[in-house]
C-alpha cells in the first residue's frame, strides 16, 4: 500500500501547494492515485472556535472511508480513504462552527487509476 502526501487544494476549484493536505499527485483541482492508494486529506481546523469539517459527499464505490477518518489531531482534521476501483470521485467537505454548517464548503476530484 502506498501513501502519499503532499500538495492540496485550499478550496473549491482553488490549488496551493503550500498547504500539505491532500494526498496524490495533482494538477489544478484533481489528485491521481491508483487502485489500493490511501487519499488523506487534512483540513484546518480552530479548536478556540469549536470547528470542524463534515464529509457531506464521496462516491462509495470508487473510495472506501478508513475506519477512524475524521481524526483531529492539533490544527488538523484528517480523512483517509482507500481507493478501491478505477473512476473518478469528488469529496466535499462543509466546515461546522460549534455544530452549525456554514457556508464553507471544500471539494477534491480524485481520479483512481488501475496500476496495468
Amino acid at each position: 500500500m502506498l501513501t502519499l502526501s503532499f500538495a492540496t487544494l485550499t478550496g473549491v476549484g482553488a490549488c496551493a501547494s503550500s498547504d500539505p493536505g491532500v494526498s496524490g499527485v495533482g494538477f489544478l483541482n484533481r489528485r491521481n492515485v491508483f487502485v489500493g492508494d490511501t487519499v488523506t486529506i487534512s483540513l484546518p481546523i480552530s479548536n478556540d472556535e469549536g470547528d470542524t469539517w463534515r464529509l457531506t459527499k464521496f462516491d462509495s464505490s470508487i473510495l472506501r472511508p478508513r475506519i477512524r477518518s475524521g481524526k483531529v489531531s492539533g490544527s488538523r482534521q484528517s480523512f483517509k480513504f482507500t481507493a478501491s476501483v478505477p473512476g473518478e470521485a469528488d469529496i466535499v467537505f462543509q466546515r461546522v462552527k460549534r455544530d452549525r454548517a456554514v457556508n464553507e464548503h471544500r471539494t477534491y476530484r480524485v481520479i483512481v487509476r488501475s496500476r496495468l
